[in-house]
């Protein structure tokens, strides 16, 4: 019926999804230059992972799927 994203960046605090032609969406703005960890929570409690996450991190509870943000090289002037 409904599912969350939550991640470190956001104090793992659920923000609502929507769906957007037939996609679970959302938009948050996250820090640069960093690696960060996230999950998805769905309705009854169930927790998820994204099968195209950057890479995933251990944790005491299971693993977390983590998306990088660092910025790319800047080319020397």
């Amino acid at each position: 019926e409904g599912v969350s994203v939550v991640c470190d960046a956001l104090d793992w605090t659920p923000v609502p999804m929507r769906i957007v032609g037939g996609v679970w969406k959302v938009r948050v703005r996250l820090p640069v230059d960093r690696s960060i960890q996230f999950k998805y929570l769905a309705s009854g409690g169930h927790w998820c992972n994204d099968g195209d996450a950057d890479g995933y991190h251990a944790s005491d509870r299971g693993d977390n799927s983590g998306v990088d943000t660092y910025r790319p090289a800047q080319p020397p002037v």
